[in-house]
């Protein structure tokens, strides 16, 4: 982990990672494993708990995507000189800093107004990307680190490997809500493959919202539409059954601020990728 600032204090350890009951998302179990296995790396010695169970003994908590209910926990532990340092991935710093068509989530808005309201009790932020890194640093004055290791592929990539040979053929799209920009980028020309080659086919894994362009659509209304999974399930899906996994991104400071996950996963579960 590196830093243009300060180092982190290792003089008080141990570190708990608090890993945030409500979010629901598997895979930033995977991703506070990766910053475990950095910290450790670095001669700090961590645990993780659920952030319903932090206690006052740590002397430092790293937390992730805080919630309403976080709020309470996280100013008694504040209160108890406890260091809080937030590891933050996306722009769900503030609700002024969110795109237009991530304003109509209500989770994302929740997700930005309590991130904001803890901004107060933290000695600093974790970010994955330079330009977060640079938005957190124009809004606050708190200590900036980047971490490099995102995710901790050499968990996850042992003896995933694409089936090429199935059939058909199946592109991916994994995502969240709020994304149909992000689809619409390559929807027409993913049609255009699908209409060039026999039994391609696509699959769509997530909160999706699938175009359904009327002169065009039959590709899409056979779609295979898959709701959110496990994180292991989701790469056992990936690398089982596709072979391309698409991640059109939008060109805007919410994507600018994202890591490289979706390549990471896609590539692990051994499908090629197409990025923008």
């Amino acid at each position: 982990m590196s830093s243009s600032s300060k180092k982190i204090d290792t003089q008080n350890l141990p570190i708990t990672l608090a890993t945030p009951h409500a979010s629901g998302q598997a895979n930033r179990l995977y991703r506070i494993d990766a910053l475990k296995q950095e910290l450790e790396l670095h001669a700090f010695k961590a645990n993780i708990v659920d952030m319903e169970q932090l206690s006052i003994e740590g002397a430092v908590v790293i937390f992730q995507r805080p919630s309403v209910f976080d709020l309470v926990r996280l100013k008694e532990l504040y209160s108890f000189g406890v260091r809080l340092y937030l590891d933050i991935d996306d722009l769900c710093l503030n609700e002024q800093l969110l795109p237009e068509r991530m304003k109509s989530s209500d989770s994302v808005l929740n997700l930005s107004r309590a991130t904001e309201r803890c901004m107060e009790y933290l000695s600093g932020v974790i970010v994955s990307t330079p330009r977060l890194e640079e938005i957190v640093r124009s809004i606050s004055t708190l200590p900036t680190f980047i971490r490099k290791n995102v995710m901790p592929i050499e968990k996850l990539l042992p003896s995933r490997s694409a089936r090429m040979q199935s059939s058909p053929q199946l592109i991916a799209y994994t995502s969240g809500a709020n994304h149909d920009e992000d689809l619409a980028l390559c929807g027409k020309a993913l049609l255009r493959t699908a209409t060039r080659a026999d039994e391609i086919g696509f699959r769509a894994i997530g909160t999706v919202t699938l175009p359904r362009w009327e002169e065009e659509g039959e590709w899409w209304q056979d779609a295979d539409e898959w709701p959110h999974l496990r994180y292991d399930a989701l790469l056992d899906l990936l690398s089982d059954s596709c072979q391309v996994g698409v991640v059109p991104l939008v060109q805007d400071d919410w994507n600018r601020s994202k890591s490289l996950c979706k390549w990471m996963e896609y590539t692990v579960a051994g499908l090629a990728v197409v990025a923008s």
